[in-house]
């Protein structure tokens, strides 16, 4: 277990083709293959046993730009990346849009992006089960949610979208600043870390409550961690720490879809190991076996069978609506 599948080399190992250049994000469509978001605005595609699909450039067009902060794929395996200014959209393996094939990498979105209602996105953008697509923004002074509509790219919220004319609704939660990582669980609502010690819930639904949202409320913790996840029993998981458990830095806890507390001590405090720490940029995965993933600043912890398994990869889930949901 752990061992590497990609070649080694004496100074550069791993893989390499299809464009890859200072990767930064990385998303599974429905076939297996990786989607890895490129710091020059290109995305290389990888087949499951690591073969170049992308050419040697990379995928570009439809508004890709440098500093790619998020990719999602769709239920249909169409590709979505939140720029700096845009959304880009671009065609996915056996991708047909109307009825018409598309080849592989096709932009879908305009020259520039897909921008209405887009504004500075932070790089949290995911796909519900109803095959929305949502962005975070962090432009204009303060946070908004966008909903695009995943078969025309067009936005569908106003309310709790920015354009020049729309700002976010008085008394959002996300007023405060939105998080760089979304999670969206099996009823459709948006979760996402605020400011280190919130997690704000915006409910599916499309009506002008979902701008205002609510904030789920953990007794006892600090210092979320800018990552989440959800898994099968539809709990959600994070780091934190707790002036209960001074002497650990962070560990990871597991949140009821209420915010309660659950598999913690007397003391509050969750799974305690090795680079857990919820100051720093990590990011975290729950997997088909229930295993929790964490990687942190240089290594990665792996908490075996703590959570409910997921469906695998996480476009699967959108495309049978199995979000939130165990195998």
């Amino acid at each position: 277990m752990g061992a590497a599948l990609s070649p080694s080399g004496t100074i550069n190992g791993g893989y390499q083709a299809g464009g890859i250049n200072s990767p930064d994000g990385i998303a599974i469509d429905l076939l297996g293959n990786a989607w890895i978001a490129n710091s020059n605005g290109t995305l290389t595609a990888l087949s499951p046993t690591g073969s170049a699909i992308s050419p040697s450039a990379g995928f570009s067009g439809g508004g890709l730009t440098g500093l790619i902060g998020g990719l999602a794929v769709d239920g249909l395996g169409n590709i979505w990346a939140a720029n700096p200014g845009s959304i880009s959209w671009l065609a996915g393996a056996n991708a047909a849009i109307n009825g018409v094939a598309k080849p592989i990498g096709t932009p879908l979105s305009p020259p520039a992006g897909l921008t209405q209602g887009i504004s500075n996105p932070s790089g949290a953008i995911g796909v519900d089960t109803s095959g929305t697509i949502w962005v975070l923004n962090s432009g204009n002074g303060s946070g908004s949610a966008a909903e695009l509509n995943g078969a025309t790219g067009s936005l569908i919220q106003t309310d709790v979208g920015y354009q020049q004319t729309v700002p976010a609704p008085s008394g959002s939660v996300l007023g405060q600043g939105v998080g760089y990582y979304l999670a969206i669980d099996n009823a459709g609502d948006v979760l996402t870390s605020i400011q280190g010690n919130e997690i704000a819930e915006l409910k599916a639904g499309g009506s002008a409550s979902l701008g205002t949202g609510t904030f789920i409320s953990i007794n006892n913790l600090a210092n979320y961690s800018p990552s989440i996840a959800l898994d099968g029993a539809n709990h959600l998981w994070l780091l934190a720490s707790s002036i209960n458990c001074a002497s650990v830095s962070g560990f990871a806890v597991e949140v009821s879809s209420s915010g309660a507390l659950l598999n913690t001590n007397t003391q509050l405090c969750g799974y305690a190991g090795p680079n857990v720490d919820p100051s720093s940029d990590v990011a975290l995965a729950v997997d088909g076996s229930g295993n929790l993933w964490v990687l942190g600043a240089g290594s990665m912890t792996e908490f075996i069978g703590v959570a409910a398994p997921v469906v695998t990869p996480f476009s699967l889930g959108v495309q049978n609506k199995t979000l939130g949901k165990k195998p």
